[in-house]
């Protein structure tokens, strides 16, 4: 084992030809873009994914449960569903919904009010509301979405007046105490919030009716089943997942591009190695030659160019995670890559480094790339030694 590592340390230090030389150093190169790209790439696939997710989830938590009949909820009759769902520390919050118009001196827009209480969940405040005093929202006061603001042409402390349209119209003017700004089209433009108490009077119904919870929790799955399981005959409980669809499948089919292209650059590396290593073992075929010679055994010999290749390889890997690493981290501080959120819902491009993706790509490059080297070295130590030396 003496000699195979004596004879490495030679190849390593030896200066091949300039030819040579060129052809590996673009090997490398490309081994470590490949292994940059990846790395990169699901950050950022996973990254977006999480962060539309999340902006979702923080509108409308991860469940809604309402009336069994599409009606309002009452407090005191729903006492057990409370309880259950306090029990097992799972938060949630009561909302209200009504059709509303909002109207300035100029213009006028249709949206959904959203009624909510002091149990108001405020990592939604924290996160899309922008110059808020409070988290709390007062009778007189109203939230509306950036989009919203610029068709209306209002800003904080205006006023407009909200027009309730179903039954009896009723009017209240209300001041704009903050602007959010989700990036989900969707629910900007169709949304605002209000005081679930003012909904409740403009009404005519009692304190203790709402039109039900919404529920945030990450095991969303088991409480849905538990929910429906132990009050169905009472509720109606639907994920956000269920509510939009269309959003959910989109993300999912991010997926599929994952996969295309973790087979496309594993491709391209394996290929790398490949060339690399005949480069590397067409460059040495009058050594090989000579140890065969000298009594050297196929086994031995093929070490040499295993650990060779190992060694070119796991360099590459490690300046490919250092170099992919950096770039993630930098992009999650300065926000350098951007994006038009009314395309992509999001005005950057989001990274979420996960350290699995960085274990398994390392560790399938270099249990694939080991197999690769196996083989071709076993193919070029089985030559005969005539025919080595017929060659060179």
């Amino acid at each position: 084992m003496q000699w195979i590592l004596f004879i490495l340390q030679k190849i390593s230090k030896s200066k091949n030809g300039s030819h040579v030389l060129l052809i590996m150093r673009l090997c490398q190169v490309t081994i470590i873009l490949c292994v940059t790209i990846l790395i990169l790439s699901l950050s950022m696939i996973r990254g977006f994914q999480n962060s539309i997710s999340d902006k979702i989830f923080d509108f409308s938590g991860h469940l809604s449960i309402t009336d069994v009949d599409n009606g309002l909820i009452n407090l005191d009759s729903s006492q057990l569903l409370q309880q259950y769902l306090q029990n097992n520390n799972i938060f949630f919050q009561k909302v209200i919904f009504n059709s509303v118009l909002l109207k300035s001196n100029m213009h006028m827009e249709g949206v959904i009010a959203k009624g909510i209480f002091s149990d108001f969940n405020t990592q939604f405040c924290d996160n899309y509301v922008a110059n808020i005093q409070a988290n709390r929202i007062n009778d007189n006061d109203i939230w509306i979405s950036k989009i919203t603001a610029e068709r209306l042409s209002l800003s904080i402390g205006q006023e407009l007046h909200l027009y309730l349209i179903q039954g009896i119209p009723r009017i209240r003017k209300l001041t704009i105490a903050a602007i959010y700004n989700t990036g989900l089209t969707e629910y900007d433009q169709n949304y605002a919030y209000v005081s679930g108490k003012l909904l409740q009077k403009l009404n005519d119904v009692d304190s203790n009716k709402i039109t039900g919870f919404e529920v945030f929790s990450e095991k969303y799955i088991s409480i849905e089943d538990e929910v429906q399981e132990q009050f169905g005959q009472h509720y109606t409980v639907m994920s956000t997942m269920e509510q939009n669809p269309n959003i959910f499948e989109w993300l999912n089919l991010q997926n599929v591009n994952k996969k295309i292209i973790i087979i496309l650059l594993l491709i391209v590396a394996y290929v790398s190695v490949i060339s690399m290593l005949f480069v590397l073992i067409l460059d040495r075929i009058n050594m090989i030659g000579i140890l065969q010679a000298l009594g050297a055994k196929t086994l031995d010999v093929l070490k040499i160019f295993l650990l060779q290749g190992l060694k070119i390889i796991s360099s590459s890997l490690l300046i490919g995670n250092i170099l992919a690493v950096s770039i993630c981290l930098i992009q999650n501080k300065f926000r350098v890559l951007t994006l038009p959120e009314e395309s992509y819902y999001l005005s950057y491009v989001p990274i979420s480094l996960a350290v699995s993706d960085i274990i398994y790509i390392n560790a399938a490059t270099i249990l694939l790339s080991t197999i690769i080297l196996f083989l071709v070295s076993f193919l070029i130590a089985k030559f005969k030694t005539i025919q080595i030396v017929s060659f060179s």
